[in-house]
Parts: C-alpha cells; sequence; structure tokens
C-alpha cells in the first residue's frame, strides 16, 4: 500500500512539473522517409525577451513519449521556427534532432544534439557533434558543413564525415575578405596520418 502511495505522489508530482512548463514550439517530423509524423515540443520557462528550455518532449504515433531533459538552452522570441531541427545528421536513414544552446550577436549558432537509436528507440545525447557551427547537410556528399565567422574579415567552413559513427574532419575552407570586397581562399584537407595538406590557395573576387 505504501509503494503503491509513493508511485501515485510521484506521477501527481511529475504532471504538475509537465502542466507547469510553457510549450515554446512544436515539431512534426518523421523518423524515417515517408514514416508516419512524430510530435517534438520544446517546453520550458517564459522570460523577457526570452525562453528557458530545458525540455524536448517526443511522443510517437502509437503515443509512447520520451522526455528529453539534459540541457538548458536560452531561446529568442522570434526563433521557434529554427530552434529546433529535426533531420538525419549521421545518414543512417534515421531523423536525428538539435536544438539552440543560445542566441549569440552575430552568425555563429551553436546546438544540443541527439541521435536517434533504431535498438532502442529512443534519442541518444551526442556531445561530439558540438563541434559543429551553424549546421548544414549535404546529403548528395554526406558531409555536414559547420559554418564559422572567425572575426569581421575571416570566415571558415569545415567539412564533416561521420564514419564509423565518428564525426571526422576532412577539409576546410578558409575565406579572408579585404575591404574592398575582395579576399583569398586556403581551402586544405586531411591526410590518413591526421596532417593536412594545401589544396588550393587563390584571391577572391568581390562576392565570391
Amino acid at each position: 500500500m505504501k509503494k503503491i502511495l509513493q508511485t501515485m505522489i510521484l506521477t501527481a508530482t511529475l504532471c504538475l512539473t509537465l502542466e507547469a512548463q510553457e510549450l515554446f514550439t512544436e515539431v512534426q517530423a518523421a523518423l524515417v522517409q515517408d514514416g508516419p509524423l512524430h510530435t517534438f515540443r520544446v517546453v520550458g520557462d517564459r522570460e523577457e525577451g526570452a525562453f528557458s528550455a530545458y525540455g524536448i518532449l517526443i511522443i510517437a504515433p502509437n503515443g509512447d513519449e520520451q522526455m528529453v531533459d539534459e540541457f538548458d538552452s536560452l531561446l529568442p522570441d522570434g526563433s521557434e521556427a529554427d530552434a529546433l531541427i529535426v533531420e538525419d545528421l549521421n545518414f543512417d536513414g534515421y531523423s536525428d534532432m538539435r536544438i539552440m544552446k543560445y542566441a549569440l550577436v552575430g552568425s555563429n549558432i551553436n546546438y544540443y544534439y541527439w541521435l536517434y537509436d533504431p535498438i532502442s528507440s529512443a534519442f541518444q545525447s551526442s556531445s561530439n557533434l558540438e563541434v559543429l557551427v551553424s549546421p548544414e547537410v549535404d546529403r548528395v556528399n554526406q558531409e555536414i558543413l559547420s559554418r564559422r565567422k572567425l572575426n569581421a574579415n575571416s570566415y571558415l567552413v569545415e567539412y564533416y564525415k561521420a564514419e564509423g559513427g565518428v564525426l571526422t574532419m576532412v577539409r576546410k575552407d578558409e575565406k579572408t575578405y579585404n575591404p574592398d570586397g575582395s579576399g583569398t581562399l586556403k581551402r586544405t584537407q586531411a591526410n590518413p596520418d591526421g596532417t593536412w595538406q594545401v589544396l588550393e590557395t587563390r584571391n577572391l573576387n568581390p562576392g565570391e
């Protein structure tokens, strides 16, 4: 009887906690191509001009739920459409997810990442992907591009491959611009022994 009462109290406390949370944004996405839609709800507490997100509730079509809550994001008002992205990041055919950590002034956006594990039917935290900044998924070449603004005049694009479940940088482009809009491009590639070689160095015209 005591154990049943403790379970009831725990359940009631959990329900009250979930009810107290506010909904920031909701995304509908399939885990596999043409599969049934899952619901992803970002929850937390609203603050002045921002939203403190600390939970993502994933609801499967059959009603099964998973709460991901090992993170803390500060999301600005107006970022609802871009805060949570659900897409395949390791090219295994299953959708993964990422949520913005916080908004910085500028173009560099950092995320928390989770990969979907079909064996456990759950999303697992993947901190090794947090090296990616403002990522872009290239499905044709099966690469992830990490775009980083180094300073007012320099930009770095890093190209990653997901090899054996490990994210590996394979090449990078660094662009540096002059006040007139011209600049230089330095393209390097990783060698199998871990060293890097320069593939190309050339001048850039304004607008490139």
